[in-house]
C-alpha cells in the first residue's frame, strides 16, 4: 500500500511539473514576442507617413501602378495580409528602383528607416508563418 501511495505521489509531482514548467518557460517567450510586436507597431507608426508621402501617389486610390496597392498601409493587419506585396516593396526600395528617379525621394535616413522596418516586419512574418504550407 505504501509503495502504491509513493508511486501516486511521484505521478502527481510529474503531472504538476508537466503543467507548470511549460507556463514558466513560455512566459519569457511570450514576453519577447510581445516586445517584438510592440517594436513592429512602433516602427509601423513611423513608416506609415513615409509610405504615404513617397509611395501612395502611384500606389493607392484610383492609381495602382505595377499591381502594388499600398492603400492599406495604415493598418498593420492589412499590411500583414499582403506580405508578398511588401516583399516586393522591400526589394524595390532597397535597390532604389522606387520611388522612381523623377519622383520625390526619401532622405537616406528615411529610406533606411523604411528598409529596416520592412526587414523586421518580413522577418517576423516569416517566423510567424514557419511551417505554414
Amino acid at each position: 500500500m505504501a509503495h502504491a501511495m509513493n508511486r501516486s505521489r511521484k505521478r502527481t509531482v510529474w503531472i504538476a511539473l508537466a503543467t507548470v514548467v511549460p507556463c514558466i518557460v513560455a512566459e519569457p517567450i511570450l514576453g519577447a514576442e510581445s516586445a517584438a510586436v510592440d517594436a513592429l507597431s512602433a516602427g509601423h507608426g513611423r513608416v506609415v507617413p513615409l509610405v504615404r508621402q513617397y509611395c501612395q501617389d502611384c500606389h493607392a486610390g484610383d492609381l495602382i501602378e505595377g499591381e502594388v496597392d499600398l492603400s492599406g498601409v495604415g493598418s498593420l493587419d492589412a499590411v500583414r495580409s499582403q506580405v508578398k506585396v511588401w516583399q516586393r516593396v522591400a526589394e524595390m526600395v532597397s535597390s532604389r528602383q522606387m520611388p522612381p528617379p523623377e519622383a520625390d525621394q526619401p532622405t537616406d535616413k528615411e529610406r533606411a528607416e523604411i528598409g529596416q522596418w520592412l526587414h523586421d516586419f518580413l522577418k517576423a512574418e516569416a517566423r510567424a508563418r514557419a511551417g505554414d504550407p
